[in-house]
């Protein structure tokens, strides 16, 4: 019986520290037995999941991996995809908590991203690690989207173009009596106006530039800037060779009306090809 005693007394000393370590630990972090029931778990877990720390009763029961997660999605949690449904979700999910180890990401409703890692653990129970990766999702949106626009005016750059060219006339080629057409605009005086009012006006005109072109054509067309005073619109769904001169007389009137700026009158021409 003393030896019993000691052994307990040992193995709560133990959980008290590995509870202790868990508690430590910058991210979030729950271990599971072999029946896949959460047995110990970091406030910082239940950080993300607050609805949870008011059911504790729920985690002392014995709360399963597959409760915990539908559990999250009845408290409306996540995010998901317009494509999956959360029944799917979640089959998806406990599945993958069945691998070895697996990765995914999981959108919270309040902004946050969380990239999730679990693994079974040697005993033939898991662990789960939940990391709050969202300034690094954003870090790399902005990346991602300096890449592909003008940070100067935020319209698509050489390198969208030539994408989203691509694009369009794939799907021009496959709808018949499609008319696509692109435009590519020189503004005319711009260099004149940059040289008298400096680089900063410049700038600030190019922006205006931007916004007007973008008036001038629908949603779902594309206006991007090339470099410089260039820029170039595809025009998807044209109708006819009629309404491209139309939108295209329309850009001139709008573009060679007088930029207005701190009292200085600007104006420039466009030439369009």
């Amino acid at each position: 019986f003393e030896q019993r005693l000691k052994r307990s007394k040992e193995m709560q000393r133990t959980r008290k520290e590995l509870e202790s370590a868990i508690q430590d630990l910058p991210d979030g972090f729950a271990i599971f037995d072999q029946e896949n029931r959460m047995v110990m778990h970091n406030d910082r877990l239940f950080g993300f999941y607050p609805h949870l720390k008011h059911r504790i009763e729920m985690v002392r029961g014995g709360l399963t991996f597959e409760k915990f997660i539908e559990a999250n999605v009845s408290a409306g949690s996540y995010l998901f995809e317009e494509e999956k449904g959360s029944s799917d979700w979640i089959l998806e999910k406990k599945a993958n908590f069945m691998l070895p180890a697996s990765q995914w990401e999981e959108s919270l409703a309040n902004g946050t991203v969380l990239g999730i890692t679990t693994y079974r653990t040697p005993d033939g129970g898991g662990a789960l690690v939940a990391k709050d990766i969202s300034k690094d999702k954003a870090k790399h949106k902005d990346l991602t989207f300096l890449a592909y626009h003008d940070s100067l005016t935020g319209l698509p750059n050489r390198k969208a173009f030539h994408q989203k060219l691509t694009q369009s006339i794939h799907n021009a080629n496959n709808l018949s009596g499609q008319i696509l057409a692109v435009l590519f605009l020189d503004l005319d005086g711009f260099k004149a106006i940059n040289d008298t009012y400096g680089h900063e006006m410049g700038d600030w005109l190019l922006n205006q530039v931007g916004q007007r072109l973008r008036s001038c054509v629908r949603g779902d067309d594309v206006v991007a800037r090339f470099g410089g005073d260039e820029f170039c619109i595809i025009l998807n769904h044209a109708t006819s060779r009629a309404k491209i001169k139309s939108i295209a007389r329309r850009i001139l009137k709008s573009v060679t009306n007088p930029f207005i700026r701190e009292g200085v009158s600007m104006s420039i021409g466009v030439s369009i090809g």
